[in-house]
């Protein structure tokens, strides 16, 4: 081989690199989202299921249910080697309990004008 050779060659893998490399961050970033969405998914199905049973709690007010909830979701992550994202548990709860209250229209949960 010779130089001419060479430097083509060089710079055939140095544009290669240069695509290749903004592919594969852009990639993993993705990869990372996918994996904290599926991660969420699961946490997310279980905190439904634990609003659900703390409602039955009926010597309880909400800040102790939702202090339940928040123990056992966090619990559940932990068992589960999931990540645990407390604000994004705290909305959820809020979502779920506003979700409850709106369908079942109850006169109680109806604000006062």
């Amino acid at each position: 081989m010779n130089i001419a050779e060479i430097i083509k060659l060089i710079s055939a893998i140095t544009v290669f690199i240069g695509t290749v490399t903004p592919l594969i961050i852009v990639w993993i970033k993705n990869l990372k989202k996918y994996i904290i969405e599926k991660d969420w998914n699961k946490v997310y199905n279980e905190v439904k299921q634990l609003v659900e049973k703390a409602e039955r709690f009926i010597h309880y007010n909400g800040e102790e249910k939702k202090t339940f909830v928040i123990t056992a979701a966090n619990r559940f992550a932990m068992e589960q080697g999931l990540k645990f994202d407390e604000d994004r548990v705290n909305i959820a709860i809020e979502d779920i309990i506003n979700l409850t209250k709106s369908v079942n229209n109850r006169e109680k949960d109806k604000k006062t004008e």
